[in-house]
């Protein structure tokens, strides 16, 4: 099964790879596995490690000066990596997942299980230590095609331009089509002026309308279904 690392900032992907179970060294220095191209110098030169043992990959800072975080709890000791988790340096985000297809390019970080048993496996996997309102919510976007990309953002843009957090590959979209955002505890979408406009569950959006979890988004021929998840 495949084990990968998805680097983002602002909700925009700059950087994917593959583990090998090696030990793979995270920071600014070239000597780095994972490398991160800082110009605010806020990422250290080795800023943290991961190593494989016990079956399973292992993060810690290593010489990070504004430590790491993992969903954002400190990793100053060694801490288990799973499915999903946010690894957070600074401004930047590294996303770890596996045993999913993966896109060299674009910013889709999930494109549907390789084996659906295993993921209905880990989705009733029990979680009883922890209650629901104290996991960190994030935001599923579901693809007519098949395709699941996760986005930690509370402000994100859909459209066909690669600069998008939601990139969508159709003449129909425009370059930046549509923005969701949270406020006040509810979730919206609005209209950025799009050529060919919005559509929720079947009803034409104007300016903005909220949106629910599970409803459907229509932009210009593709349509999205919008989901809130906890880890």
């Amino acid at each position: 099964m495949a084990h990968y690392l998805t680097l983002l900032k602002n909700g925009r992907v700059l950087h994917k790879a593959e583990l090998n179970k090696s030990t793979c060294k995270i920071g600014r220095d070239p000597s780095c596995t994972f490398r991160i191209f800082d110009d605010e110098y806020v990422v250290s030169r080795q800023h943290a490690v991961i190593e494989y043992f016990d079956g399973q990959y292992w993060i810690k800072n290593d010489q990070g000066r504004c430590g790491t975080l993992v969903n954002g709890e400190s990793a100053e000791e060694w801490r288990a990596l799973e499915q999903a988790d946010a690894i957070i340096i600074g401004s930047y985000v590294i996303t770890y997942s596996y045993g999913y297809k993966w896109h060299p390019d674009g910013p889709t970080l999930y494109t549907g299980p390789e084996d659906k048993e295993e993921e209905k496996r880990m989705a009733s996997e029990e979680t009883a230590m922890i209650e629901n309102h104290q996991r960190p919510e994030f935001v599923r976007i579901e693809f007519s095609d098949g395709r699941v990309q996760f986005v930690y953002l509370d402000q994100f843009t859909i459209g066909r331009q690669r600069g998008n957090t939601v990139w969508v590959q159709d003449q129909s979209v425009s370059d930046v089509h549509a923005e969701i955002f949270a406020e006040d505890g509810c979730w919206y979408v609005r209209d950025l002026d799009s050529e060919h406009g919005i559509r929720v569950s079947n009803h034409t959006v104007r300016g903005r309308c909220s949106i629910r979890s599970g409803q459907t988004v229509q932009l210009g021929k593709s349509r999205l279904r919008f989901k809130l998840q906890r880890k």
